[in-house]
Order: structure tokens, then C-alpha cells, then sequence
């Protein structure tokens, strides 16, 4: 199993804020994703539970398996981006292999909007 280590968490209240203006979605059943380039070439990660999930002994729930589903997977990603991964409502009922599938599909769905591939094109 690879490891999350501490230099690969993004912490910046500054470059999180940004990842939320600029940033690209990406959603899946129970997670979402937010992508914005980084020129550091390491993948920085955020991990977000919000309010509505319940409680903090749920919410702590939730981002121990936000961390676990993708560090299980990161190398899966391109390298390269600031991440933000949330859990959506239904997050912590979900079977393990479908919160596994949500994380990676949701960030693969953002990077792919970043890069412009599989871009929707937006009406003037």
C-alpha cells in the first residue's frame, strides 16, 4: 500500500481557496473532485468532509476513508495537480469498492476538465 505523506497534503488556505475558484469538477456517485495545475510535479491533496455529513466522529470517518481510497490508488493520476477530493452525502453508507471507484473516478473526470479533454462546451 503506498503511502500519504505529509508533503503530499495541501494545506494552503490560499491555494485550496483557488483550487475552489479556478478549479475544475469532477464528480461520481459519492465523492467530488476539484483539479487546478500545480507546476511543482507532485499531485497535492486536500480532503474534505463537510457539515452535512453528521457529526465530527463522522465527518473524521469520512476523511479516513477519503485518505485511504486514494492513497490505495494515486498512482493511477497524473502527476502535477492540486486536489481536492469531498465526500457527498451517502459517502459513508457505500461499500468500500464503490467509494474506492468514486474517489479515482471524480478526480480522473476533474483532471480530464482541466486538460480539456472531454470538455463540455459551455453556451455564450
Amino acid at each position: 500500500m503506498e503511502g500519504f505523506s505529509r508533503r503530499e497534503r495541501l494545506r494552503s488556505r490560499n491555494r485550496i481557496g483557488d483550487l475552489f475558484r479556478e478549479g475544475w469538477r469532477g464528480a461520481a456517485a459519492t465523492a467530488a473532485a476539484r483539479a487546478l495545475a500545480n507546476p511543482a510535479g507532485v499531485n497535492l491533496v486536500a480532503v474534505i468532509a463537510g457539515k452535512g455529513l453528521g457529526g465530527a466522529v463522522k465527518r473524521n470517518r469520512a476523511r479516513r476513508r477519503l485518505r485511504a481510497a486514494y492513497r490505495q490508488q494515486k498512482n493511477r493520476l497524473p502527476r502535477g495537480w492540486d486536489l481536492a477530493i469531498l465526500a457527498k452525502p451517502g459517502f459513508l453508507e457505500a461499500e468500500w469498492p464503490d467509494v474506492k471507484r468514486d474517489v479515482i473516478l471524480a478526480a480522473e473526470r476533474a483532471i480530464r476538465g482541466a486538460t480539456g479533454k472531454n470538455r463540455p462546451v459551455r453556451p455564450r
